[in-house]
């Protein structure tokens, strides 16, 4: 079974890479940024299937961050590692 994990700023450089890195391991991302257009790109590139785009979402935004993981929980039962970059 794949892990599941979850990439804040995945629209950044630093969240790009290691959203393709965990993919090419054959993870499970979940995308999180406050932009999309650049977001929905990058993980449509990504190697594997079953991606989740988040956007929209501001981590200084505490509402916002616990719907983001209820969504997530909402679409596979479970988060298994959070990456923040």
């Amino acid at each position: 079974m794949a892990d599941i994990t979850l990439v804040t700023g995945a629209a950044g450089n630093l969240g790009r890479a290691v959203a393709a890195a965990l993919a090419a391991r054959g993870g499970t991302v979940v995308a999180l940024d406050r932009v999309s257009a650049p977001l929905e790109a990058m993980v449509a590139g990504l190697p594997g299937s079953g991606h989740m785009v988040l956007a929209g979402v501001d981590l200084g935004d505490g509402p916002a961050c616990e719907a983001a993981v209820a969504a997530v929980m909402a679409r596979f039962g479970r988060l298994d590692g959070v990456v923040h970059t």
